[in-house]
């Protein structure tokens, strides 16, 4: 009889309890979701990623486009009004689409992509681009014809230097983000 008690004992030992079984899927369960996280987070920053990129292709086009253009003509062609405009079908606004980007909520001229020079609107409603535009972000106040002397005249007709800055914004999987070009054309 000794024989078939000592079976009994080594039989009821094998195998999990409860409690064990319990822990146990406990610890997959975390295991499981801290998998399931960082695959989440792989897939928000793929999608970044992506916008970043393509923000950043639509930024250097239009920034290679205005490189492109003749110099006396990139302020014209490119800044916030009409009313210097070179001829028919040349004209921005200042703005320009980006396909694939979500509009941040605040965006009031529904693009994504802005092409922004040190100028400001007169009263009569004229563009000018100024010397004494006080904004550090493009350099100036800064002598934008070269004539040694930073005045508060319009130089949209004789500048040989012109600060450009080339930004697009979106509302992103991971909240708002900005791709920001800034440079300075130079006469040559």
């Amino acid at each position: 009889m000794k024989i078939n008690q000592a079976t009994r004992r080594s039989g009821a030992g094998e195998g999990f309890s409860l409690i064990e079984v319990v822990v146990a899927l406990a610890v997959v369960s975390v295991g499981l979701l801290g998998f399931s996280k960082a695959i989440l987070d792989a897939m928000v920053l793929n999608q970044t990623n992506r916008e970043s990129g393509l923000a950043r292709r639509s930024a250097q086009a239009i920034l290679a486009d205005i490189e492109a253009t003749a110099f006396d003509e990139v302020f014209a062609r490119y800044n916030a009004t009409v009313a210097d405009d070179l001829g028919a079908g040349d004209h921005l606004l200042g703005v320009f689409p980006v396909v694939g980007l979500r509009l941040r909520d605040d965006e009031a001229d529904g693009f994504a992509g802005d092409i922004t020079f040190p100028a400001s609107f007169t009263f009569g409603g004229q563009l000018q681009l100024r010397e004494d535009f006080n904004d550090s972000s493009f350099g100036m106040p800064r002598d934008l014809n070269l004539d040694g002397v930073v005045d508060g005249a319009d130089h949209s007709a004789d500048y040989k230097l012109l600060p450009v800055l080339v930004r697009v914004a979106w509302q992103g999987r991971a909240g708002q983000a900005k791709v920001e070009f800034r440079t300075v054309l130079i006469e040559q």
